[in-house]
């Protein structure tokens, strides 16, 4: 098809599109086939790119049409092409709403990348506009955040110098410690080298706390600030997040000196979105190797090195690797620069646009890769400036003095640099300046001595300027290592006996002494299982010697680099890589790496795909002596395959599905939903349903997701509802693969669960499908291990770009399908092997094999599989009937998977008709492969099938150039005369719903829309009726009812605001909307009551306006605020308003959790029953910071030797001076010590409020774990009012079998008399109890030193009763358990009297901090006395002191107890005021209270 009057039009503007902010615009370089037409080939990309495919589809309307990308620019002799993407086209989370970078790539550079008409596509720039781009996360934090840390300000801080352990791989723990100990010394930064990660020989639980202890040491011996860039790069999210969780949990509170580095390009963009939103407050650290397979310019396929940058930066990188810019050993150019600027300035030029970023971070420069302090000056003045981030591995452990000297002399190469810039060596070259400059400075002279070739390629003449005579290079190996120890108390290792280094001049290393033994033998290696071997095509650079440079591509996939390192010991060279045989003539080299090498998962040890292609096809990708290098096979030994999943699904179990058993039950009969994009939900469904008429499987097409206008939430039920209806009308089961491709784990879980629970008992007839080239392994192995039940159905658009046999970096389509299978993939589209439209080739067949087969050769090893299940291949590209009985008949067999677009949809008859045409093709080559035509060729079996069967037939009619070339003289054959194609388009489409039952959607009548003046609308007509009654309003149980102080501005009506005040609180807004229809008026909240007077107000809300959960349909707190007390907080005309009390109906409060535990199970727990067991004696453990464990536990023993309950203050929790891993095993030592000693239980609250809800819920369970059979004497408390109600819920849900303890730190922002926003105290407890506080502070009524009043006890009353009075509203709890009231604030022995005759009992739980622990006898004694002031109330409550008054009984009872008595001697001010007499009736004749500090703490233990 010639697409271009649909697909192109040359007459957009560009500037117009960018001032439009509409689209996204992509540059290419495209290169047609020969024979095509430029523009009919770009219109054919960019239909492939968005709506189009090969034929017309009958499904495609006009709306579909509006989101067709098109081609605006086109200059096909420079080979050039822009096309514009709406931004609609791509996809969307269903978590946020936000941006996925992966359905770019998957439109952008997708299926493009295999289109038969194209000779290669290639992206050198896109813009997207900023709308948006502010869909996307970007960085977080960055290098400004570094050079804080760092003590440098947050402008212009200049060079981080860092560097990367070398060697690569094969240091152990120790080792490894010590080398980081002693670059520290001079430098700032260490990474791990990408590949490094939890080897079985360096496993990270040893390794981390190795850097740690180093880091430590210093930065106390320093001075200076550290850091460190650690990798958590896995194939499993899970994996990924356990790593940086662990290794954070290391740090401690060094954890902002910890940066996480994310293998971006080989684990994929799914990887970096999940450090970025998992550890936002890490500096994400983005390494690209493998990268150079895709972005080369020696292949025009993929994209550039600069796009793949810019990508980074969208996505939030907060540093990437760069390259050098020609100044280092790395493929680049020095006009390499402008990726600088494109990632750090807020506008900047690309090839072919300007981008503003609109104060999107940076993402900072790092450049590594041969770099040491003589070329950093060249390099920083190509730049510009210094503010990048070096990792100089050779530059550091490469000098001869060692690291330490190594990292100075690059902080000198930039101050020498620096020193030039600012003119202080006058008017001379920068050579000339380094080289004065190093005159004085030891240390980048030695750089001049070690790195002789460099100095004499920059510096010429700098041995006569510096004075030197020597001849040789001076080696690292000079560094004396077996010293580096010396000074490094930390590492406490033994010293090893003086290693001797060769001294090898610095040429180009030849490592192939260490790094190639061509005397080892392929079959021994196979037998032995203790290499992956790795088969690649690869030639050298000009002039490079091939055993040499291969040595090298070992070396820098293993352990080695650039130069020799002086940490380099015996063990290391145990885990080399070898070249084990070469065919230069034939550019063939295969290398053996043992498995050693590899990392694995610290949480399960399982092994990581992740790791392999890191170290396989990673760094050696850019390596400056080799022009190309791609693996053509591997293989893996089976102990070591046997660490991969596999996959845990396959065809078979959709052939059980569909009722065809489990072996050979042959094709799977799908298609894809054509249009790509533009299909609204209901159309879709429409769709689907056509197709299942006839067919067994739709999968999305793979931008399809969660688009603004076909939201997951419509399309999929739509999906659902057809599913139904066609197993029901063709008694036939059918296969739906959903697409759950996103950038962040965590929305592809949900959109994973969200599915599932629509499809309900349908769920095994839905297969997932990830994106896994665009994504990354990452995405495939989050789907196989979170959904393991799932046909995990993996989509590689975009692979073409590094698997085309156009490039020679990267791995083929074989090795990438291969790989597919060993992470688990239920199936992968593999082409259709030069059947259909897709590159490929008849003896891609093998690929088939090595997915299905037990045994399988490859081009270069034989594999076995030994019982892993098969990956099923996947078909699709061009296929239609008429292509399918040639392919099956080169594969051999048909049991694959068909998704034929066009070949159903295109169908003249249509989908239905389409797919059955495809079950014929399958089952015509059956038949004639059994005889049954004689012995005619396929072609002819096939015509003669075709003439009693009207579906195929109607296909040769559909696709005649297809039969034309296929079946030559099929017209006489099966006797069609006419001329031309007949196009999808006769199918009439607009009667598509006639059969379609499922649909139901009646025509709704048109509407008549008033025309209303745009002005301050009174709104009362609508939003007030003062007619309603209140009693039958609650009588009725529909709304939620809420009482308001309210004040309008100055000037308004109040019921005018009122009523404003009600629409903004439910459906109304400033103005009148067209889009308000009679539904929208039957939820609107409605103001039944006003009196101006005294400024009440009262609003009914029907219950239907709030939202519930997805996941159980329960209530949510957030939005009955979000609405009650939202946005009305901030309307032009109120003054203020707020909440004084309000009502929730019968039905509506048992959407809530109410609490599951309260102060009768702390009773129970003290063994005083169930029922009135009074006052729980308890503390705040003071001062509330400052303690450290020890001290901490001592607290609480004292406390406990008298008292029942202890809190963490509110701030305790996990501070550097008191780790909680260190503190909590101190308070469960003082609570058995106590239980034992006084024989009573005791109780403790521990603090586990946290920003982060996984936090939140780590706390919990660690402190549990350490807690043990003791867990039901521990309560959590959270910090509700600061953390916000998702915190207690998170509490109240994960943790329901433990005691809420709710503190409101804060809440007097906006409950204080004082402020007349928001809501009151008493509102604000009352909301406590309903979303499930066990226990609640509610200050002391006016007793002790706490705001609030006498009446206050309505607040206990409220949370404690079953039925109870507020301000406004009689709330009946109906069985709701209660939730106690804590009290504290100022509370002692002698203020709790009064306080219980108040409130008429002693059911609440004390928290007295100077009540116990201000006592003069200490805390046991203070305690004591607490329960005394109970007991005292009591006795005289009882009459056991005759008539007098409370304040006497009190004194009487004090006589006989002398800890109480203590209390009156210690708190005398108190005394004074509630006691009058106390003195004489006490026979105390002292002047001046003593004080606390008389209790000899010092004893205390």
């Amino acid at each position: 098809l010639d697409q271009s009057s649909r697909y192109a039009d040359l007459s957009l503007d560009e500037d117009t599109l960018i001032r439009n902010g509409k689209h996204v615009l992509v540059a290419y370089i495209m290169k047609p086939k020969a024979g095509y037409d430029y523009l009919a080939t770009a219109a054919h990309f960019a239909a492939e790119s968005s709506t189009g495919t090969n034929v017309n589809v009958c499904t495609t309307d006009d709306f579909t049409k509006s989101v067709d990308a098109l081609v605006y620019y086109i200059d096909p002799d420079n080979e050039e092409m822009k096309i514009a993407y709406p931004t609609l086209l791509f996809d969307r989370n269903i978590t946020d709403g936000r941006g996925m970078m992966c359905s770019f790539l998957t439109l952008a550079i997708g299926n493009n990348q295999g289109m038969g008409d194209v000779e290669y596509g290639k992206i050198y720039d896109f813009y997207l506009p900023p709308a948006f781009l502010r869909l996307y996360d970007g960085p977080s934090v960055n290098v400004e955040d570094m050079w804080r840390i760092l003590g440098r300000g947050t402008t212009n801080g200049g060079l981080v110098v860092g560097t990367i352990i070398k060697p690569k791989l094969g240091l152990q723990p120790k080792p490894f410690g010590e080398a980081c100990y002693s670059f520290w010394q001079g430098g700032d930064f260490i990474k791990n080298d990408e590949p490094q990660g939890n080897q079985v020989f360096c496993q990270m639980n040893e390794c981390i706390p190795e850097v740690v202890k180093a880091m430590r040491a210093c930065v106390k011996e320093t001075g200076s600030s550290k850091l460190f860039s650690a990798n958590i790069t896995a194939d499993d999210p899970e994996e990924m997040i356990a790593r940086g969780k662990y290794i954070m949990s290391q740090f401690g509170p060094l954890s902002e000196n910890c940066a996480f580095l994310v293998d971006g390009y080989v684990a994929g963009g799914t990887a970096v979105t999940c450090c970025r939103r998992n550890f936002p407050k890490q500096f994400l650290h983005y390494h690209r190797a493998g990268h150079g397979s895709v972005t080369s310019p020696q292949t025009q396929r993929g994209y550039t090195a600069f796009v793949h940058t810019k990508i980074s930066r969208v996505i939030g990188a907060s540093g990437i690797h760069v390259g050098t810019m020609s100044f280092g050993k790395m493929e680049g150019d020095a006009s390499d620069k402008n990726i600088a600027y494109m990632l750090q300035d807020d506008e900047a030029d690309g090839p072919y646009y300007r981008q503003e970023w609109q104060g999107m971070k940076e993402t900072t420069p790092i450049i590594s890769g041969g770099m040491n302090a003589l070329r950093l000056p060249a390099f920083f003045e190509n730049l510009g400036h210094s503010n990048v981030i070096l990792t100089a591995g050779g530059g550091s452990f490469g000098h001869k003095d060692g690291p330490k000297i190594g990292a100075i002399s690059c902080r000198q190469g930039e101050e020498a640099w620096k020193q030039w810039k600012a003119g202080q060596f006058g008017n001379i070259s920068l050579s000339d300046g380094v080289i004065e400059y190093a005159k004085t400075h030891e240390e980048i002279k030695g750089a001049f001595l070690t790195f002789q070739k460099d100095a004499d390629q920059i510096y010429p003449g700098w041995k006569e300027k510096l004075g030197y005579t020597g001849e040789s290079s001076v080696q690292a190996a000079s560094f004396d290592w077996a010293k580096r120890a010396s000074a490094a108390a930390f590492v406490g290792a033994s010293v090893a006996p003086a290693k001797k280094e060769n001294v090898v001049a610095r040429q180009a290393l030849d490592q192939s002494s260490r790094y190639a033994d061509l005397s080892l033998d392929e079959d021994t290696l196979i037998r032995n299982g203790k290499h992956v071997l790795v088969a690649y095509i690869m030639k050298p650079k000009a002039g490079y010697d091939y055993l040499a440079t291969a040595a090298h591509f070992a070396a820098e996939s293993s352990t080695g680099t650039n130069v020799n390192v002086c940490t380099t010991d015996d063990f290391t060279k145990s885990v080399d890589a070898l070249v084990y045989y070469i065919d230069p003539d034939n550019e063939e080299m295969k290398i053996a790496y043992p498995t050693l090498l590899f990392d694995r998962n610290i949480t399960d040890g399982r092994g990581m795909m992740c790791s392999f292609l890191t170290l396989a096809i990673g760094n050696n990708q850019g390596m400056g002596d080799v022009e190309y290098g791609k693996i053509y096979d591997f293989y893996l030994p089976p102990a070591f395959l046997r660490l991969y999943d596999g996959p845990s699904v396959n065809v078979e179990d959709m052939w059980r599905i569909l009722g065809r058993g489990t072996t050979n039950g042959g094709l799977v009969v799908g298609t894809i939903i054509k249009p790509k994009l533009g299909l609204q939900p209901k159309p879709f469904g429409e769709a689907c349903y056509s197709f299942w008429q006839g067919g067994d499987f739709i999968k999305n097409d793979e931008p399809q997701g969660n688009q603004v206008f076909c939201q997951m939430n419509e399309c999929i039920p739509e999906v659902v509802k057809a599913m139904r209806a066609c197993v029901k009308e063709t008694g036939s089961s059918k296969l739906f693969s959903a697409n759950i491709t996103a950038d962040d784990p965590e929305e592809m879980i949900a959109r994973g669960k969200y599915i599932m629970s629509q499809f309900g008992p349908l769920s095994e007839n839905c297969a997932f499908l990830v994106d896994g080239y665009v994504a990354g392994g990452t995405a495939v192995t989050c789907c196989r291990r979170n959904f393991p039940k799932q046909f995990l159905h993996y989509h590689r658009a975009g692979h073409g770009s590094v698997t085309s046999p156009q490039t020679q970096r990267g791995y083929t389509a074989f090795v990438h399908t291969k790989i597919s299978r060993v992470i688990g993939a239920s199936g992968i589209h593999v082409g259709t092997m030069s059947f259909g439209k897709m590159e490929g080739d008849a003896s891609d067949k093998n690929i088939a094999y090595m997915l299905q087969d037990d045994e399988a050769d490859g081009p270069y090893y034989r594999q076995e599989w030994q019982g892993m299940k098969e990956t099923t291949p996947i078909i699709s590209g061009g296929m239609n009937a008429l292509r399918l009985p040639a392919f099956f008949e080169n594969l051999g067999h048909s049991n694959v998977i068909l998704t034929a677009g066009g070949g159903s949809f295109g169908h003249k008859d249509g989908p239905k008709i389409g797919a059955i045409s495809c079950r014929q093709g399958e089952e015509a080559w059956k038949q004639w492969k059994a005889g049954q035509f004689g012995n005619i060729s396929l072609s002819d079996g096939v015509i003669e099938y075709a003439k009693t069967h009207e579906e195929i037939k109607g296909a040769f009619l559909t696709f005649q150039k297809d039969a034309d070339q296929i079946y030559p003289g099929w017209k006489e054959k099966l006797g069609y005369t006419g001329e031309s194609s007949v196009q999808a388009a006769s199918f009439d489409w607009a009667k598509r719903a006639s059969a379609a039952a499922f649909v139901g959607a009646s025509v709704a009548p048109a509407k008549k829309e008033n025309v209303v003046a745009r002005q301050a609308l009174d709104q009362s007509s609508r939003y007030a009726d003062l007619s309603l009654d209140e009693d039958t309003l609650i009588r009725n149980g529909k709304h939620v009812l809420v009482a308001y102080i309210m004040k309008p501005k100055a000037g308004y009506d109040y019921l005018a605001t009122a009523a404003h005040f009600a629409a903004e609180s439910s459906t109304g807004t400033n103005v009148n909307v067209c889009t308000t229809d009679d539904f929208t008026k039957s939820v609107d909240a409605l103001v039944y009551y006003i009196d101006p007077d005294n400024e009440e107000m009262k609003i009914a809300y029907p219950t239907l306006l709030f939202d519930r959960n997805i996941t159980d349909g329960r209530g949510m707190m957030c939005s009955f605020l979000t609405l009650a007390i939202g946005n009305n907080q901030g309307m032009g005309d109120v003054e203020y308003g707020k909440i004084y009390d309000f009502y929730l109906p019968p039905a509506f409060l048992r959407l809530y959790d109410g609490p599951s535990v309260n102060v009768e199970d702390m009773w129970r727990i003290l063994g005083r029953g169930t029922t009135n067991g009074g006052l729980v004696v308890g503390t705040i453990i003071k001062p509330k910071l400052g303690l450290q464990p020890k001290p901490f536990g001592e607290a609480c023993y004292s406390f406990w030797q008298g008292g029942d309950f202890i809190k963490n203050d509110e701030p305790q929790g996990n501070q550097v001076f008191c780790q909680m891993n260190e503190c909590i095993p101190e308070v469960v030592k003082a609570m058995r010590a106590c239980v034992k000693e006084t024989g009573s239980s005791k109780l403790f609250s521990a603090n586990i409020t946290a920003d982060d809800p996984e936090e939140m819920i780590a706390r919990g369970k660690y402190i549990m774990s350490q807690f043990g059979p003791l867990s039901e004497n521990c309560a959590f408390l959270v910090d509700g009012y600061v953390a916000g109600g998702t915190a207690v819920t998170c509490c109240r849900r994960n943790f329901p079998k433990q005691f809420l303890h709710y503190h409101r730190a804060g809440h007097g922002s906006v409950t204080s008399p004082q402020t007349q926003r928001g809501y009151t105290a008493f509102v604000h407890t009352k909301i406590s109890r309903v979303i499930g506080a066990s226990g609640i502070h509610v200050g002391t009524m006016s007793f002790g030193k706490m705001e609030g009043d006498a009446s206050d006890k309505n607040i206990a009353y409220m949370l404690q009763d079953d039925e109870a009075d507020g301000p406004y509203y009689r709330q009946e709890w109906q069985g709701m358990k209660e939730t106690t009231p804590i009290i504290s604030g100022g509370m002692n022995a002698l203020r709790l009297p009064a306080f219980f005759e108040n409130l008429g009992h002693s059911k609440v739980i004390l928290t007295a901090g100077g009540g116990s622990f201000g006592h003069k006898d200490g805390p046991k004694i203070g305690a004591i006395s607490c329960r005394q002031g109970e007991e005292a109330w009591k006795q005289w409550k009882a009459g056991q002191f005759g008539n007098i008054s409370l304040s006497d009984g009190v004194i009487e009872y004090a006589k006989t107890h002398e800890e109480i008595k203590g209390a009156f001697l210690t708190f005398q001010k108190d005394a004074d005021q509630i006691y009058p007499g106390w003195k004489e009736k006490l026979g105390y004749t002292g002047e001046s209270s003593v004080q606390a500090a008389s209790f000899d703490w010092a004893k205390r233990a």
